[in-house]
């Protein structure tokens, strides 16, 4: 649901030397990234998720949610399941 928000030119291939143009990801309480996409997987390259999940104890059904700040900067938050 997100990708079509995203720019085409952060879109990456697989390998990081194939990498897209950096994005800013701004995690709520958390750090600030600046990551492409792996677009065949549609995954953000960046490894800060783990962390970021474990420190805000997400569960199944949370969503995290992006939040377009300009073109190349998101907010990301998260909603927790009802």
């Amino acid at each position: 649901e997100v990708m079509d928000r995203i720019p085409s030119w952060s879109i990456g291939g697989a390998r990081k030397a194939d990498a897209g143009e950096p994005i800013t990801l701004m995690l709520h309480e958390g750090p600030t990234v600046r990551t492409d996409i792996v677009g065949s997987r549609k995954l953000i390259r960046s490894r800060v998720w783990g962390t970021w999940f474990r420190a805000h104890g997400v569960k199944p059904g949370d969503r995290v949610i992006f939040t377009p700040m300009d073109e190349t900067t998101y907010f990301v938050g998260l909603v927790r399941a009802k």
